[in-house]
């Protein structure tokens, strides 16, 4: 274990095990605190997975790129 979805040490201490930048890493989430979490951290590439049933979001979350599934990060891919 790496520690808390919602702290962003976990997101640093994850990418040094894959041995990656931080900010080459894509991380999709639907809870805004882990998103946020994820952008302190560094990450490049914080992105909002918006779902039925999701909790509302606050204006903290502006700024995230939004996706509905998955294949939308595909077809980004190729643009």
């Amino acid at each position: 274990a790496v520690g808390a979805k919602v702290e962003a040490a976990s997101y640093q201490a994850i990418a040094k095990q894959l041995n990656v930048p931080p900010a080459e890493i894509v991380f999709v989430s639907d809870a805004e605190k882990e998103l946020l979490a994820a952008r302190e951290a560094g990450i490049g590439w914080p992105v909002l997975c918006c779902r039925p049933g999701n909790k509302p979001l606050t204006t903290d979350s502006c700024g995230f790129p939004a996706i509905r599934s998955f294949l939308e990060l595909c077809r980004n891919a190729d643009e």
